[in-house]
């Protein structure tokens, strides 16, 4: 469950669904169409559950830090710097990419992509490997996948 507000950027990366219960519509008048749904909310929210903090896992390659990671996907934050990174969808998975901060160039197959802060593109899994450069010096990239199986 959460909550948005003024200010706030909000970044979700979730499995694919078709359910969405409104708790709460921002004082918004009821239509058939946005229906409030208190009590299916209610039965799927467990109030006792919490939030598990990890140490990131940072691998050597392009400052990779793993942001979150579970059975259905996986997140991580790519600090770019000077030197290209190169990363391999390995024909396994996809791969989006957003940029946080910065501008990246996105090189693929002869390809390639220019993509500036809160730009997203899809590396399509059967590109296999591709490069990005920060453009300016530093960027830092998002890049969300299915884990590996």
């Amino acid at each position: 469950m959460h909550a948005l507000g003024p200010g706030l950027v909000l970044y979700e990366v979730q499995q694919s669904s078709d359910i969405t219960y409104r708790v709460f519509d921002w004082d918004r008048p009821a239509s058939a169409g946005r229906q409030l749904h208190i009590e299916q909310a209610v039965a799927v929210t467990d109030p006792q559950r919490r939030a598990v903090r990890t140490s990131p896992a940072v691998s050597s390659a392009a400052a990779s830090t793993l942001a979150v990671g579970c059975s259905y996907f996986v997140l991580d934050v790519l600090n770019l710097a000077d030197t290209p990174a190169n990363a391999d969808t390995a024909f396994a998975t996809f791969h989006v990419l957003t940029v946080k901060s910065g501008s990246v160039l996105v090189a693929c197959s002869g390809e390639t992509m220019r993509l500036k802060k809160y730009d997203t593109a899809l590396v399509a899994a059967s590109a296999g490997t591709y490069v990005m450069h920060a453009l300016d010096g530093s960027a830092a990239v998002l890049r969300a996948r299915v884990p590996d199986r």
